[in-house]
């Protein structure tokens, strides 16, 4: 996973920027508007101003953030977590689970929109189950 400068976290780990004599740093996904990827810190001789623009690679994930292989192009092996609300199209095929109802495993197929059980929880949240069978 990559994110320049001023790109929204995503997912908190262990970052590298992609600058001569940057230092790593750990990002953190706080699901706020100002939770930014920032420029990269470098020593005062490498260049004055200190802080500059960057490019950030993914290169651990934080403890307890689903594991996964940082940067695989299928979203279940980079560790992301599948989720769609009610009303969104579903992104994968397969059986997906919702607390809203006991017994809410369901199969969807990719495109086909997520219903909405109703109830007292509030909006209907599907998360992808990772028991398939």
């Amino acid at each position: 996973m990559r994110l320049k400068t001023g790109d929204r976290v995503e997912c908190s780990g262990i970052y590298l920027p992609d600058v001569d004599h940057g230092v790593a740093t750990v990002l953190i996904q706080t699901h706020s508007d100002w939770d930014v990827a920032p420029e990269a810190s470098v020593p005062v001789d490498v260049d004055p101003s200190r802080y500059v623009p960057t490019v950030w690679t993914l290169v651990e994930r934080v403890a307890d953030e689903g594991g996964g292989i940082p940067g695989d192009p299928d979203p279940l092996r980079a560790g992301v977590r599948l989720r769609a609300a009610a009303g969104e199209h579903c992104p994968r095929s397969g059986y997906w689970m919702t607390p809203a109802r006991v017994g809410g495993r369901q199969r969807f197929e990719m495109g086909q929109t997520m219903p909405d059980v109703g109830g007292d929880w509030g909006s209907t949240i599907w998360q992808w189950d990772l028991k398939q069978d």
